[in-house]
Order: C-alpha cells, then structure tokens, then sequence
C-alpha cells in the first residue's frame, strides 16, 4: 500500500509506511482496551506528541536484553576504553551498559551544553525516555 499511495521514490516508501501505521494505530486506540492507557497519557497527546511514540516509548521502557549478553558485560567492562557511544536505539541499552555516561538526546542538548568527549552518548533518533524527541512527523 505504501509503494502505490507513495511517489514511487525509495526513499519514501518507509516513511509512508510508519504514517499508515499510525493510522491504524489511532483506530486501533479507540478500543475500550486501551481507554486506561490514553488517559493516563492524555496530557502528553494534548501536547501534540504522537500516541504511537509514547506507545512505542511504553514497550521499550521494559526492555531488558536476553541475548548477547555475554557481548555486552564485555562491553561494559571495556568502559574505560569507550569515550563516548553514538547510536541510532530509541531504548536504553547502551545506558545500561554505560550507567555513568552523560545522555544527549536533542540537538540543543549538544548545542547549549559543555561537552567533554569523554563519557557521552548521543541518542541520534530520539530516546524512549523522551517520546517527543524522535524526528519523525
């Protein structure tokens, strides 16, 4: 459906394919189901943040990894070594294997902050502890 409502550009194929989605989702929320979960974040809609982020943001607040795990003690072992971690998760992962780092998630946080060099992470797609900080629209 995305490929034949959209341009026919690559590029726009998955854009087209998340606004469908969230257009199911919209309905789908209307559900007696769900009447608990949108008021308890009706302020944030009211604020113009999409359901479907805060959604999303909800499901990836409980993430905790099963796999790689052995990888990923190795990796927080290595904490010393790592100055700073650039990653596109929208979960936090890479906080619970750098506790201590600084977190940036928006551009004026890079922008009007101090930075260091040492000990960041910069959340380039937005952060589920933020659900209004993903880009896209």
């Amino acid at each position: 459906m995305a490929e034949s409502e959209g341009d026919g550009k690559k590029n726009t194929v998955y854009p087209r394919i998340a606004s469908l989605m969230e257009r199911d989702f919209l309905d789908a929320i209307n559900q007696p189901k769900f009447t608990d979960w949108v008021e308890t974040h009706r302020a944030e809609f009211e604020a113009g943040i999409s359901p479907m982020k805060v959604y999303v943001a909800d499901h990836l607040s409980s993430f905790r990894p099963t796999l790689m795990t052995e990888e990923l003690d190795i990796l927080r072992k290595a904490t010393r070594h790592v100055a700073g971690v650039i990653t596109t998760n929208y979960d936090g992962l890479m906080e619970s294997v750098f506790p201590k780092y600084d977190v940036y998630v928006r551009q004026e946080d890079l922008l009007f902050s101090p930075l260091m060099g040492i000990g960041e992470i910069y959340k380039i797609h937005g952060s589920a502890e933020d659900p209004s900080s993903h880009g896209y629209q």
